[in-house]
């Protein structure tokens, strides 16, 4: 779907600027979605304009577009609206294959929430992995192994690699990977966990970006663009949540002072 787009926009723009404005409009639509979701423009101002997220709208790659239909689907399922928020997440499966994951873990959680029936949520999981292999096929694919050893062992054409992967190296690229991600996800991890003390009617959404961390065992890449959406997430609830004890905290602190123990 990336690369439609980029091919329709094409027939009016020069195919840079048609990367260019995908990546861009993709930024402008997540800074809507952030302050639709917070209703609060100063802390969306602030989720936007970290490094990780203002990136995306800079790169001429398909993540800003993946992210914001990621996070638009969860968004429909924090409000109840289950159809738009599968079918949301199931197109995000086409722009980038990986979005499998979090669908998977949106998928998990409605049937832990009693939302969806196991059978539908494990039809919808097919479907879902079934659009990735196909995409796979069609795109001819040269595997995870080809593609892990291309990203951080070695190789200049994927067609020369050989599909193999030992224990050490593997090892070896996981620790590269997290040395640089951890400090870039610190923050993140700290408002989620605010978020999740704040607000415990999202703790079942906090809960699928566990997603994230899979990707990253999957595929150990410093580089925080696979993340984003999970960031948002965590960066969303803890706003969310703190607006909410906002509008609780001047009840609590008005109320009449309780007589002290004797």
């Amino acid at each position: 779907m990336y690369v439609e787009a980029i091919s329709i926009l094409s027939h009016g723009l020069a195919p840079q600027k048609s990367i260019t404005l995908v990546s861009a409009l993709s930024l402008f639509l997540i800074a809507a979605l952030l302050l639709i979701w917070t209703h609060s423009p100063l802390y969306s101002a602030l989720l936007l304009f970290t490094p990780a997220v203002l990136t995306l709208g800079r790169m001429g790659t398909p993540d800003a577009f993946s992210t914001l239909l990621v996070v638009a689907g969860f968004w429909l399922l924090m409000k109840n609206l289950i159809p738009p928020a599968i079918f949301v997440l199931l197109i995000s499966v086409w722009i980038r294959t990986d979005n499998v994951l979090a669908v998977v873990a949106a998928l998990m959680w409605l049937t832990w929430t009693k939302r969806l029936s196991p059978l539908r949520a494990g039809g919808l999981i097919a479907l879902a992995v079934a659009s990735v292999v196909f995409i796979n096929h069609r795109a001819g694919n040269y595997g995870y192994l080809v593609l892990f050893r291309y990203s951080f062992i070695a190789g200049k054409y994927p067609a020369e690699i050989l599909p193999t992967l030992s224990v050490s190296e593997y090892l070896h690229a996981f620790r590269v990977g997290a040395e640089s991600i951890l400090p870039q996800t610190a923050p993140w991890v700290l408002l989620g966990v605010v978020g999740w003390r704040w607000l415990p009617s999202a703790r079942g959404l906090l809960v699928t970006t566990a997603a994230a961390t899979v990707h990253f065992v999957l595929f150990p890449s410093p580089e925080a663009r696979y993340l984003v959406w999970a960031y948002l997430l965590c960066g969303i609830m803890f706003v969310v949540g703190a607006s909410t004890r906002g509008r609780i905290l001047p009840t609590e602190m008005n109320a009449e002072p309780r007589p002290l123990a004797a």
